[in-house]
């Protein structure tokens, strides 16, 4: 049974994280390289979204209506404030 603990401990939550991508990538056909390709594709889309969240931020702008497209690319309206 799931303790309240266990919904809030990031530790667990990661792992839990974790245990549901490796699921999912165990059960796929691709080979390893196509398979390391898209999740570093991944993980840049989200490095990639906090860099420009943060300039934002620190450049004194809001953004609003992220996008995305099939290539991962970011979009955002910019606005002052």
């Amino acid at each position: 049974m799931e303790t309240d603990m266990n919904k809030t401990n990031p530790i667990l939550i990661e792992k839990a994280l974790r245990d549901q991508i490796i699921k999912v990538i165990e059960n796929n056909t691709n080979s390893r390289d196509k398979i390391i390709k898209a999740l570093t594709e991944c993980k840049n889309y989200f490095i990639y979204q906090a860099i420009l969240e943060k300039t934002a931020k620190e450049s004194g702008f809001r953004l609003s209506n992220f996008q995305s497209n099939q290539t991962l690319e970011l979009i955002f309206d910019i606005s002052k404030g």
